[in-house]
């Protein structure tokens, strides 16, 4: 089989067909995988709400970039295993303060590549 390369413009040249991705998505999409290989699934937080997490040992959850009090704008994932956390982030730019101030204590890894077109609005 031969995989198919396309660049991030052709990816996203049809996103305008696509819905806008909400919280209530992604809770209902990643909360059948709690428990899962012993993972905990930590939710689905805005940023001021990541120092309210409780750090298990195995976790993952999705944080948006803004604040409670506002609408929403680009969501990251984040899956912990013992005192490694993984950050991904579709820009490919490093954690929010907020989460590495949360997880001071774990080593974060995450990518450095952007796999979203600026201004994009599928995150």
């Amino acid at each position: 089989m031969k995989i198919k390369t396309r660049t991030l413009e052709q990816i996203f040249a049809e996103e305008r067909t696509l819905k806008a991705t909400y919280n209530t998505d992604l809770i209902e999409y990643l909360k059948k995988y709690d428990g899962k290989k012993s993972y905990t699934f930590g939710g689905v937080v805005m940023k001021d709400e990541v120092k309210k997490m409780e750090i298990k040992k195995k976790m993952f959850f999705i944080v948006n970039y803004d604040k409670s009090s506002k609408g929403g704008s680009h969501w990251v994932a984040c899956v912990k295993k013992g005192d490694i956390l993984y950050h991904f982030g579709s820009y490919g730019i490093p954690p929010l303060t907020e989460i590495k101030g949360h997880f001071s204590t774990n080593h974060i890894h995450y990518n450095d590549r952007a796999v979203q077109l600026d201004g994009s609005a599928i995150c």
